[in-house]
């Protein structure tokens, strides 16, 4: 025993640790307390751009039996490159520096200011540069660092792999030219000298994205429109009952969410001096940038979206965005048409728009098929072409050529306010109240009386488009007042096959004037093509979504098909 303990001794004077404590287990490192909950996977620097702001976000969970002072916050690059594009201008963060203890309030969003430059044309490419955003915590000031993430810079070039190709499908009984109208495009640098701003306008070609150009729209202003494009070997044309045509939308590096907008609808009777429906001022071809279709015209409108610039760690496939799209008779109906993502997955009765096809002569339960078949209140609402000596008329029976028919024609050397009148001509389509009054701003008639006034200084003409003042504001927004624009709960309406709330939307006013005026002369529009916008606010029972790829990458593409369902 007295030697045991003599060895002991021996031990401790020469620091050696006892045999039995050698084979204890070393405690573990106690987790850290703070973790990223979200922080950016990757930032997008636009093509063009000198001083790009982003307002990245860190989500901080506290995960810790206490609370927790932030400090010392930190965003910059794992290797600082030579002439750095990316300035940190500051940082804010919803906690007031301390992070509560663990439990539903302990988190912080720390945000990080960032001004970013791109790559310029005709400049060397910027590489990617990889960044960590760190902080320290706590009286021991321990370091919370997230993972690394890129800045990216656009390169402004094309994407091959990414466009998408649009297939147009012509089942009507004649001939049609197709038509792509380009919408308006975001300026890599807007027009300076315009009060109020205008993110679309450009003074030179270098102001637009690559896939735009500049646009003069009168003498005083510019806008960026995205370049249409046109089917391989420029032919429009669309034979009868079956013919098909498939164009290529180019998709561009520019850095930005949109890719392309805009519309297309089928033309009729056109030759090189223009269309008798659906004109462009293209004539057989395509469709000048910036040129719009000729109202009545039923159109396919739609948004193709890119990868979003900022993508987060709880981004969903690296990529939230979807395209929308849309088919629209709110400016009258010529061509029947529809629309439809050809590698999409519908998104079934819980979802139905989500992948659907509006304008679809089939029903997609619970939402209604379009029968194209439209039964107006009066010949009013008829489209007929101008005639070389045009006979007034009040019915069919008037006209003595057969196939002609009783509607109203446009004559555009007529005086304003005289422009639109009851005659025999071919039949075309139908107006809408809209469409009557953006034709010929100064007509008034009993049934269509745009110039006269409705709600204060207001016009009917503002009531049928919803374009000013209150009216210019939708009754489904939040906060909306009776003297909104337009909402009506189209399940409500019967022979409408629109489903109820909470697919479509409930309405938070309702406006009596438009209720009075407005709505009765939609409801035949909306009975014939429940998934088509009747009116400028008809989102919610309208409005289809898509993603832009599928979860493997592959572009979601589109067909658009003119006169669809059998017999047509």
């Amino acid at each position: 025993m007295k030697r045991f303990g003599i060895v002991c001794a021996l031990i401790a004077m020469l620091g050696l640790p006892p045999a039995a404590s050698a084979k204890k287990p070393m405690p573990s490192a106690s987790p850290a307390p703070l973790f990223f909950g979200i922080q950016p996977t990757s930032v997008t620097v636009s093509f063009g751009a000198t001083a790009q702001s982003f307002n990245l976000q860190f989500y901080i969970v506290n995960n810790g039996p206490d609370s927790q002072a932030l400090s010392n916050f930190s965003l910059a690059p794992v290797q600082t490159p030579a002439n750095d594009p990316v300035t940190v201008s500051g940082y804010t963060n919803t906690c007031n520096g301390v992070i509560p203890a663990q439990g539903p309030s302990g988190v912080c969003n720390v945000f990080a200011q960032v001004s970013a430059r791109g790559n310029q044309r005709e400049a060397s490419t910027i590489p990617s540069i990889a960044f960590q955003f760190s902080l320290t915590y706590g009286s021991s000031a321990q370091t919370l660092t997230s993972k690394p993430f890129d800045f990216t810079f656009a390169t402004g070039t094309e994407l091959p792999a990414a466009a998408r190709t649009f297939t147009f499908i012509n089942n009507c009984s004649y001939p049609v030219w197709f038509g792509i109208g380009s919408g308006a495009a975001a300026a890599i640098t807007p027009n300076p000298t315009l009060n109020p701003p205008d993110p679309t306008s450009c003074v030179q070609p270098t102001d637009c994205y690559p896939g735009s150009q500049c646009i003069a729209i009168d003498m005083n202003l510019s806008k960026c429109f995205w370049n249409a494009p046109a089917p391989g070997g420029g032919n429009f044309q669309l034979a009868a009952k079956g013919g098909t045509s498939s164009v290529t939308f180019p998709v561009y590096d520019n850095g930005i969410d949109a890719v392309w907008s805009g519309g297309a609808a089928g033309r009729t009777g056109c030759t090189g001096a223009g269309c008798a429906s659906g004109d462009c001022g293209g004539g057989t071809g395509a469709c000048p940038s910036g040129k719009g279709f000729q109202a009545p015209v039923s159109t396919a409108e739609f948004t193709l979206l890119n990868k979003i610039p900022v993508v987060y760690s709880n981004t969903p496939n690296g990529n939230t965005d979807a395209d929308t799209y849309d088919v629209t008779v709110i400016n009258g109906v010529s061509v029947p048409v529809s629309m439809a993502p050809t590698n999409g997955a519908w998104g079934g009765a819980s979802s139905p728009y989500t992948c659907g096809t509006p304008g679809s002569a089939a029903a997609q339960s619970p939402l209604g098929a379009c029968s194209w078949s439209f039964k107006p209140p009066s010949n009013d609402y008829v489209w007929v072409s101008l005639t070389t000596n045009p006979i007034a008329c009040t019915n069919d029976s008037d006209c003595k050529t057969p196939p002609e028919v009783c509607g109203n024609s446009f004559n555009p050397g007529a005086a304003a306010g005289s422009q639109i009148s009851k005659t025999c001509g071919a039949f075309l389509g139908y107006w809408t109240a809209d469409a009557i009054c953006a034709k010929d701003p100064k007509h008034n008639s009993a049934l269509f009386p745009c110039t006269s006034p409705v709600q204060g200084t207001l016009t009917y003409f503002d009531l049928f488009g919803c374009t000013s003042g209150d009216l210019a504001k939708s009754c489904y927004s939040a906060g909306a007042v009776n003297t909104c624009c337009g909402c009506v709960e189209w399940s409500g309406v019967a022979g409408v096959g629109v489903p109820p709330a909470p697919i479509t939307a409930t309405c938070n006013a309702i406006n009596p004037n438009w209720t009075r005026f407005v709505q009765s002369g939609l409801e035949w529009v909306k009975a014939a093509c429940p998934t088509a916008y009747s009116y400028p606010f008809d989102d919610a029972s309208s409005t289809f979504t898509c993603p832009t790829a599928s979860a493997s990458g592959t572009p979601t593409d589109y067909s658009v098909t003119f006169c669809p369902g059998a017999g047509s």
